[in-house]
């Protein structure tokens, strides 16, 4: 059961070596099933392509010269929910960013008003001398 992202993303080889680099930063499961889009293993697919090759055999997934056997490669118009469960992830993620820089913008006001509601308590002597540029 392999699939194809080359044919679904139709890009360079640029693109491609990058996602290779991002299945193998993140440690993404399953990322040994992404093949080239002819349904070769990709020299450089996570960085171990004897290792990929004999997790995909172990799966069942059967080669003819070098090449996953059609039947069993998911195609890109067949990996709608698969796409669309990574576009949730990745929205998901992306609103978890917003929030842990709304939270980190709030702590800095809060530090902010702080301060400043310190200075105002001060005496007028103790006051500091604003910077000059």
């Amino acid at each position: 059961m392999a699939a194809v992202p080359g044919a679904a993303a139709r890009g360079s080889a640029r693109q491609a070596l990058a996602l290779n680099g991002r299945l193998t930063r993140l440690e993404c499961p399953g990322a040994w099933r992404v093949l080239k889009a002819n349904g070769t293993i990709a020299p450089t697919a996570l960085d171990a392509p004897e290792r990929v090759r004999e997790f995909l055999l172990e799966e069942g997934v059967a080669f003819e010269g070098g090449k996953a056997r059609p039947e069993q490669r998911l195609r890109p118009a067949e990996g709608g929910a698969a796409e669309a469960a990574a576009r949730e992830a990745a929205d998901a993620r992306q609103a978890q960013k917003r929030e842990a820089a709304e939270a980190r913008l709030a702590q800095k006001r809060e530090a902010a008003d702080a301060r400043q509601a310190q200075e105002h308590a001060r005496p007028s002597s103790q006051l500091r001398a604003p910077r000059r540029p």
